[in-house]
């Protein structure tokens, strides 16, 4: 029994090291091979069926009616990918994948039949022209059926690793077909080889049956014409960049098409001019077991690293590089060399073919399905077949009609020297085109994706304000719903706010009371302008009781602040009692600011009057006027009752009164009120209004860690809204010498800084600031992962055997996954603050989902935006990998020297760290200790016994009640000090269980301490 098992972890440790040797993690293994076997099998068929064909082809035809070889296999490709995507639409995409193959194959038995059996010789022609044009469509519709099957099986990151080792199947295919058709040649004819090709086709067909069976659930179950009413609505949303990026995708296709006919052609008329058909078939057959080997190890061992490495578009890129523009010059520079002329062009014809077919399909290949993942997934497959497919046959007719011009010309103006360099030429160009081709879709892939994931910001830097003040002046004028046009006024205000008034004014007389009441708040934000005083003062020429108390209080305010010299006697009308309060209040405020002693003494009465009224709106409209008085000696004893007055109203006015107005004494209500949620964003609009005023006590609030966590968080969200370099300086400083929540909080607060149209990024000093404290998390999570793994040996159960170990150690062990899944949202958060926010932000909502392929979209934001030094960690950090993997990672890239501790060593060494541990996971780190009999340094049980949180205090009480009764009766004093519950209960457990009196006469620590 000992032994099975030890083989059987042999053979684990095998297929673990197989599997990382091809680059693919355990759970992709499965699939992986099954369609590896799939591709594997049809591709030898197709093979064998393809060079039967081009052997008899050449036979009859030659080489010279290529080209219209090419013409007429693109218009029965074009045919057969519009029925394939029509199917699509008809049938569930698993049915038409399984069926194509068996349906594209029957036809082909059947002219193999029927040349069998005629011996009519020019129908017999025609049979052999149109055998090779159903071959060729049938490798276009397999290759198109891989790709999809690929991209529902897999998801963005995984399809770069596990397409190569699919996709090499077509190079398995090449060696076996390739060494045994010279074979089976000796033995059968052609027309046999592709009879047996036909049966080994619905062999594969048969794997791929069973795959789609057992991951029926990657496949959608209805046609892809009921796509449901939210995806279709998505979609629309999609439509405009996804034309665009469809449309690129087809050119990258088709101009990779024509490279590779444009060679083939090359390359196949210098071989018919030397050999028989049959030397042909064995040559070809041996060139691709050849170029086939070569293509298996590139695609086995460097494909998938180099695209996860470098990029897929840099992988992309490579073919159109080296065929258009190296291997040419290459040929170029042999033909110069007058020994190497005879045979110079011939063998540089057969490296580019080389070098063609082996980036083809293997970069090339692999890179393919990944540029379809941004589409989303209910109509990919549909993209895929008409962008791809089409594109294909397209390009092979216009690659045809190119070389049937190019020999035409050729013939009748060139000198014949010439003629095997036009081609040359004319791939270079088209190399040219699909190299610019790449590089603009390099721009829109992410875009795409970010666009996929629904999200993004709008600001002034891509707005057109003179088209926006347009926009909003139709939205407003038109009829619509209240909700709307009162979007369009805080928009305005937000993008725009200094031109919100020349906007708002003329619409003024026009708006229901609501909108009238936010434009105004908006002009009077924007501040007064006498050039719209005419615009606000008919508003208050309407007939009385016409137009909103608070629309006409606004309105009369802004008009008599616009006017240089007021005429103060007019406002004294509004003193009247008849007159709606907030009127009466608000022309008090503006004779208490601009009137004469007599006057202001007037006013002051009638304020008095409100401030102690017993009605709450009295109240509430006199402290709202206040805000604009700048007399306030004899008002100012009514400021303590108002802010222990039983109205909220009135409380958030006197907040908002005591910063308009400057009252010092008054400024620790402001931070009181953050205390409390009924009063929190008044006392931070309050305490922003007085800015750098407000910063010194802001800051030592928000690094009180004694204060209330959610206080702390509010007040460096108050920082964050000051917009003075000071506040933002004291922002950056804290956030180098925080840790943990903190950090997080701080972080959060300057995003909201960032968000602001004129902020686009952070300076270099900053920028290096930021990839420092990247650095700090990475190494924390080294710190993190060690603990796990050294918590999780299994000899930790051995020596400690206790249910309860088992339970704590488990809290310990989800603590520490909590911690790191904290120290990832403050990676995500730095980065952020670096790159673009809405690709940040569409990376961070995808890597937060559940979905392995939202995940993989996420990473491959990530991975197409950044650019640090530790991009590679942080995207192996981000993905889902084993703590122990990740580690490694860690250690390799010189973050950390893992080296494997006991228990009690690593606990201590967690300790020693408790600054940046959280609050739960040091109170289980106690626990833990407690019950695991651990000694632990008394600096750190004192750093823990005034730790803020008091479960924290909790569990180092609970640990110093087991390790020594003695320390605990010295602290016992300032321990019965604190009135947090759990230690007020955890102490009177202690006192009962061990009396006071017997404290003094032993030491009762165990031994293990």
């Amino acid at each position: 029994m000992e032994l099975k098992k030890n083989s059987f972890a042999v053979n684990k440790g095998a297929l673990a090291q197989l599997l990382q040797w091809l680059n693919l993690r355990p759970e992709e293994g499965e699939r992986t091979w099954m369609m590896f076997a799939f591709y594997t099998t049809v591709s030898v068929g197709l093979r064998w069926a393809e060079d039967s064909t081009v052997a008899l082809f050449l036979d009859e035809y030659g080489a010279g009616p290529l080209p219209w070889m090419y013409i007429a296999s693109a218009v029965m490709s074009m045919g057969l990918v519009v029925v394939y995507s029509w199917l699509q639409k008809i049938f569930p995409l698993r049915w038409v994948i399984v069926a194509i193959a068996p349906c594209m194959v029957m036809p082909l038995i059947f002219i193999v039949s029927l040349r069998g059996g005629i011996h009519i010789s020019f129908l017999t022609v025609a049979l052999v022209f149109l055998l090779r044009l159903w071959v060729d469509a049938l490798y276009v519709i397999n290759d198109l059926n891989t790709s999809i099957i690929a991209n529902q099986l897999f998801n963005i990151r995984e399809i770069k690793r596990t397409y190569p080792l699919v996709s090499s199947g077509l190079l398995v295919a090449d060696v076996i077909s390739g060494f045994s058709l010279p074979w089976m040649l000796q033995f059968i004819k052609l027309e046999q080889v592709i009879l047996i090709a036909c049966a080994v086709i619905l062999l594969g067909t048969g794997i791929l049956s069973y795959l789609s069976h057992q991951y029926r659930k990657a496949f959608p179950d209805a046609p892809q014409r009921l796509i449901p009413k939210e995806q279709a609505n998505r979609h629309r949303r999609l439509k405009a960049p996804l034309r665009r990026y469809t449309w690129q995708l087809f050119a990258f296709v088709g101009l990779l098409q024509i490279i590779g006919l444009l060679v083939d052609f090359q390359y196949l008329r210098e071989l018919n001019v030397s050999l028989n058909s049959r030397e042909l078939a064995s040559f070809l057959g041996l060139f691709g077991g050849i170029v086939g080997l070569f293509e298996l190890m590139t695609q086995w061992f460097i494909s998938s690293r180099v695209t996860e490495r470098f990029g897929v578009f840099f992988t992309a890129a490579l073919l159109p590089v080296a065929v258009g523009f190296i291997l040419p010059g290459a040929i170029a520079l042999l033909n110069l060399v007058p020994a190497l002329q005879a045979q110079g062009f011939f063998w540089g014809l057969v490296g580019l073919k080389f070098s063609d077919e082996l980036l083809r399909y293997t970069f090339v290949v692999s890179s393919g399905p990944v540029l379809y993942q941004p589409i989303p997934e209910r109509i990919r497959s549909r993209t895929q077949t008409l962008s791809g497919g089409t594109a294909e046959a397209i390009a092979t007719g216009l690659a045809g009609i190119i070389i049937l011009v190019t020999v035409f010309v050729s013939n009748q103006f060139i000198p014949p020297e010439l003629h095997k360099w036009i081609l040359v030429g004319e791939t270079v160009i088209i190399a040219a085109a699909c190299l610019k081709v790449v590089l603009v879709l390099r721009s829109r892939y992410v875009d795409l994706l970010v666009l996929s994931a629904e999200r993004g910001e709008l600001s002034a830097a891509n707005v057109g304000l003179r088209f926006f003040h347009q926009g909003v002046v139709k939205a407003l004028a038109e009829k619509g719903n209240t909700a709307d046009k009162s979007s369009c006024i805080e928009l305005l205000a937000q993008i725009d706010p200094q031109g919100a008034s020349q906007v708002l004014a003329p619409l003024l007389i026009k708006l229901p009371s609501d909108l009238q009441r936010q434009s105004l708040e908006v002009m009077l934000i924007a501040d007064v302008n006498p050039i719209y005083g005419l615009e606000v003062r008919s508003l208050l020429e309407q007939p009385a009781g016409t137009v909103d108390p608070e629309v006409f209080a606004l309105a009369l305010r802004y008009v008599w602040l616009a006017e240089t010299n007021p005429n103060l006697t007019l406002l004294e009308e509004y003193l009247q009692p008849r007159h709606h309060s907030l009127i009466r209040a608000t022309a008090a405020a503006l004779i208490l600011r601009q009137g004469t002693p007599l006057q202001k003494i007037a006013a002051t009465k009638t304020m008095r009057r409100m401030l102690t009224h017993q009605q709450e709106r009295e109240r509430v409209n006199g402290v709202r006027a206040l805000r604009e008085a700048v007399y306030l000696q004899a008002l100012r004893i009514y400021i303590p009752k108002l802010l222990q007055d039983e109205s909220l109203g009135v409380r958030c006015a006197v907040l908002e009164t005591i910063a308009a107005t400057r009252l010092e004494e008054y400024y620790s209500a402001l931070l009181g009120a953050l205390y409390y949620k009924s009063t929190r964003s008044t006392a931070m609009r309050a305490l922003v209004k007085l800015e750098n005023e407000s910063l010194e006590m802001l800051l030592q609030l928000a690094t009180n860690i004694y204060k209330p966590e959610v206080v702390r968080m509010y007040a460096w969200r108050t920082i964050a809204q000051i917009s003075t370099l000071e506040a933002m300086e004291s922002l950056w400083l804290h956030l180098e010498i925080s840790w943990g929540a903190t950090r997080y909080h701080i972080l959060r607060s300057l995003l909201k800084i960032n968000k602001q149209p004129e902020i686009t990024s952070v300076d270099t000093f900053h920028h290096s600031q930021v990839e420092g404290l990247i650095e700090q998390e990475l190494k924390f999570l080294a710190e993190i992962y060690a603990a796990y793994l050294d918590f999780q040996k299994p000899q930790i159960l051995k020596s400690y055997q206790s249910d309860r170990i088992l339970v704590i150690g488990n809290l310990l062990q989800n603590a520490l996954q909590e911690l790191e899944m904290d120290v990832k949202d403050r990676l995500l958060l730095l980065l952020r603050l670096l790159y673009s926010p809405d690709k940040m932000q569409a990376a961070a909502f995808n890597l937060k989902s559940q979905s392995g392929t939202n995940l993989a979209q996420g990473l491959e934001i990530l991975d197409h935006t950044i650019n640090l030094p530790t991009k590679a960690i942080l995207l192996n950090i981000l993905d889902k990998r084993s703590p122990q993997e990740k580690l490694t990672y860690l250690v390799e890239a010189g973050f950390s020297q893992y080296q494997q501790m006991p228990v009690s060593d690593r606990l201590g060494r967690m300790l020693t760290l408790s600054y940046l541990l959280s609050d739960w996971c040091l109170a289980c780190c106690f626990h833990f200790a407690q019950i695991s009999r651990i000694r632990l340094n008394i600096q750190e049980i004192l750093v823990a016994l005034r730790h803020p949180t008091g479960f924290v205090r909790e569990a180092a009480i609970a640990y110093l009640s087991v390790a020594s009764h003695r320390v605990l009766l010295e602290l016992l004093p300032k321990l019965e000090q604190d009135t947090h519950p759990l230690v007020v209960a955890q102490l009177k457990e202690f006192m009962k269980k061990y009396p006071v009196k017997n404290y003094a006469e032993e030491e009762t620590a165990p031994k293990q301490y």
